[in-house]
C-alpha cells in the first residue's frame, strides 16, 4: 500500500449501535439494523438491513403487524465514555446480584443474559 491508497489522515466511519423501537416509535429517516421478514396472508414482506425508513415503509410495517425492530444509530459517545459507562453499570449490577444466591441456576442464567445484552446494546 502507498499513501494514495491508505491515507494517514483517513477519518474512520462513525461507530454504530443498535436500538430496538416499536413501530409506533419509528420515524422517517431511521435506518434498519437488521433485515425484517414478515409473512402475512401468504405474502412475504422483506426489508434489508440498511434501509432508511420512510413514512410509507413505516405504514407498511404497521399494516403487516411488525411491532418492533432494530435500528442503527450513530454512537456519539467516545470510547472512554462508553468504557466508563460499562464499568459503572457493571458495579451496579454486581451489587444487585450480590444480594442473590449465586449458585442458583436461574440467577446465573439471568446474570449471563444481562451481561450479554449490556455489552451488545449499551
Amino acid at each position: 500500500m502507498n499513501d494514495a491508497t491508505h491515507p494517514v489522515d483517513a477519518i474512520p466511519p462513525p461507530m454504530k449501535r443498535v436500538r430496538f423501537v416499536t413501530s409506533n416509535e419509528a420515524v422517517p429517516g431511521m435506518t434498519l439494523a437488521f433485515t425484517i421478514q414478515a409473512v402475512r396472508s401468504s405474502q412475504l414482506f422483506k426489508l434489508a438491513a440498511g434501509v432508511v425508513l420512510t413514512a410509507e415503509l413505516i405504514a407498511q410495517l404497521r399494516h403487516r403487524q411488525v411491532n418492533g425492530f432494530a435500528i442503527a444509530i450513530d454512537e456519539t459517545r467516545s470510547i472512554e465514555d462508553i468504557s466508563r459507562h460499562l464499568i459503572d453499570s457493571q458495579q451496579q449490577i454486581q451489587a444487585v446480584f450480590a444480594l442473590l444466591e449465586p449458585a442458583d441456576g436461574v440467577v446465573s442464567a439471568l446474570y449471563s443474559s444481562l451481561m450479554e445484552y449490556r455489552l451488545c446494546f449499551s
